[in-house]
């Protein structure tokens, strides 16, 4: 009888170990990294100077871009969204009489005319951005794709004047590169 007791009290206060590490709690952490989206451009404007009608120029000086975010991965649109006078913007790189067109395009270097291509033009929608994604207004992994936080772009700009005009007096386009959450395109 003394042995059934001691195993009996030895089965209960093995049991009564187990029982007593069951409870268990969970926690959930949660939490928002808040960092607002910006962008900067190095320069106010570029001056192309005088051309003449059907003329082609590369700009001599990039305008840096710089994700200044303070944190952010940001991806690029731009936009030729207002331009003065007379002219009109033409996306497909032939401006006839009082139409012109102007390229974009992303790279370390001066780019020669060789380096902009039929994706580089700025299009006449004032309303929708373009994306700036290689192979459109940009080169090879140096785009407005997934731009780390104080990372800069040099942005070199080609104009192509109109076939003619009716005015010599100086014309204005507004370029605007607006940045948007990464993953964006």
């Amino acid at each position: 009888m003394k042995k059934l007791f001691l195993v009996m009290f030895l089965v209960v206060l093995a049991g009564a170990g187990v029982y007593a590490q069951t409870a268990s709690t969970s926690t959930v952490i949660k939490v928002t990294c808040v960092v607002p989206l910006s962008v900067s451009i190095d320069i106010p404007e570029y001056d192309f100077g005088n051309m003449g009608p059907g003329a082609t120029a590369i700009s001599g000086t990039p305008a840096v871009v710089v994700n200044d975010s303070a944190g952010r991965i940001e991806d690029y649109r731009i936009n030729a969204s207002t331009w003065t006078g007379t002219w009109n913007i033409d996306a497909d790189g032939t401006p006839g009489a009082e139409s012109f067109s102007l390229q974009a395009l992303f790279a370390s270097v001066q780019p020669g005319a060789g380096d902009f291509g039929s994706d580089d033009y700025l299009d006449e929608d004032a309303v929708n951005s373009q994306n700036m994604k290689q192979p459109a207004f940009g080169t090879s992994g140096y785009d407005g794709d997934n731009v780390s936080a104080g990372a800069a772009r040099n942005l070199w700009f080609r104009m192509h004047t109109p076939s003619s005009t009716s005015v010599q007096t100086e014309q204005t386009i507004t370029v605007t590169v607006t940045a948007v959450d990464a993953g964006t395109f």
